[in-house]
């Protein structure tokens, strides 16, 4: 809200509005007096200017280290990602091992089983047949002979499959103590890859604590920039006043000489019409949030009403000011005979401009969206409650 901006902040409006009544206001004291007080509020703008940059510098140095820190977190969880990656990998292919190694163990086992139980029937054969000669056919001449072969066949045999059973018991023996190590391998990779997601995690958490204060360091510095940017607009426009004043000292002089008649615009106090209609929703003075108890002060009255409603100038005058000060609102500053002057902020849509000469009851340029509108009225650079001055009806 463009009022709202333009009382929240009023440091640098109220200097222009003191140099803007030193200028307008030809009795208020000697040119002296005068270019010395504007060039006080310059100076004290002039500081904040200073003061603006430094905080932006500051600003910037802390949005490059948040960059800097940013873009290493990116670097280490890349790392670290390239990593996980690498061990998830390594994990794929150790599983796949251990799977063909369980299944050659259990055909291994298999295999054994079969040796065993192949060996165990040789054995009994063999016995069978070396404690059973009383049953060999004497009629048969050729049967001492065959079971001899047959005795020598089975222990051949039984000597080979023997040597097959160490075999493949030594195998299996190779086999699970292969399976142990891959399977002690996968548990410490799928421990590693654990404590490296947990890194990428808290990586990633920073990152995104980093990348908030990054916005936030960035918004501060718009809003520093825009901040700066009005200052130094407010003190480009002060210089010139302040020349105005310098080149405006021999006048001055010169009207100081003269016999000083009565104030028409002082002669109408309690009469002047109201600059918009609406009601006042701030009032004049100190004042107590009824919520919030902060206290607060206002050196005009706030009026809320329509949007778009016409806003005028209460008196006969001179347009000092009309314009804008980036970050604080569009408005009129008017002054009266040389000793008052009005401001009226949040107007749009403009009709008058600096320099020009407008009657009582002049329109100055239209309510904005918002429908607020802030008056004030000072004899100099003295704050007075616009309400006393403004008719009754």
């Amino acid at each position: 809200m463009v009022c709202g901006v333009f009382w929240t902040r009023p440091a640098v409006i109220v200097a222009v509005v003191v140099v803007m009544g030193l200028w307008t206001d030809g009795r208020a004291g000697s040119d002296r007096e005068k270019v010395v007080k504007g060039r006080s509020a310059l100076e004290q703008v002039q500081r904040e200017v200073d003061q603006g940059r430094r905080r932006l510098d500051s600003l910037k140095a802390e949005e490059i280290r948040l960059q800097k820190a940013s873009i290493g977190i990116d670097q280490r969880v890349s790392s670290e990602q390239t990593l996980l990656n690498r061990l998830g990998a390594q994990l794929r292919d150790l599983r796949s091992k251990i799977s063909e190694a369980e299944t050659e163990q259990e055909l291994g086992l298999l295999r054994l089983q079969q040796l065993r139980t192949t060996f165990l029937d040789n054995i009994r054969q063999f016995y069978l047949l070396a404690k059973s000669p009383d049953q060999l056919s004497l009629s048969d001449p050729n049967a001492e002979l065959i079971t001899g072969r047959r005795m020598m066949y089975l222990t051949a045999v039984t000597q080979q499959q023997q040597g097959s059973i160490s075999t493949t018991t030594e195998q299996l023996m190779q086999a699970n103590a292969a399976l142990a190590t891959m399977t002690g391998k996968t548990a410490e990779l799928e421990a590693l890859r654990m404590r490296r997601r947990t890194n990428v995690a808290l990586q990633l958490t920073r990152q995104k604590k980093a990348e908030k204060e990054l916005a936030q360091v960035r918004r501060l510095s718009r809003q520093q920039a825009d901040r700066l940017v009005s200052l130094e607009q407010s003190a480009r426009e002060m210089e010139e006043i302040i020349s105005r004043l310098e080149a405006a000292k021999k006048e001055a002089a010169r009207r100081a000489k003269l016999p000083a008649g009565p104030s028409l615009f002082a002669l109408q106090e309690g009469n002047l019409p109201w600059p918009y209609k609406g009601e006042i929703i701030q009032s004049f003075g100190p004042s107590t949030d009824p919520v919030t108890h902060l206290k607060s002060y206002s050196p005009g009255i706030t009026i809320k009403g329509k949007p778009g409603a016409p806003i005028i100038g209460v008196a006969a005058g001179m347009v000092a000011y009309a314009g804008s000060l980036r970050g604080y609102g569009t408005f009129v500053i008017i002054s009266h005979e040389d000793q008052y002057y009005t401001t009226y902020a949040g107007l749009t849509k403009m009709t008058v401009g600096q320099g020009d000469r407008v009657p009582a009851r002049a329109k100055l340029g239209v309510a904005d969206q918002d429908g607020l509108i802030r008056f004030e009225l000072r004899k100099g650079q003295d704050e007075t409650d616009p309400v006393k001055w403004l008719t009754n009806e």
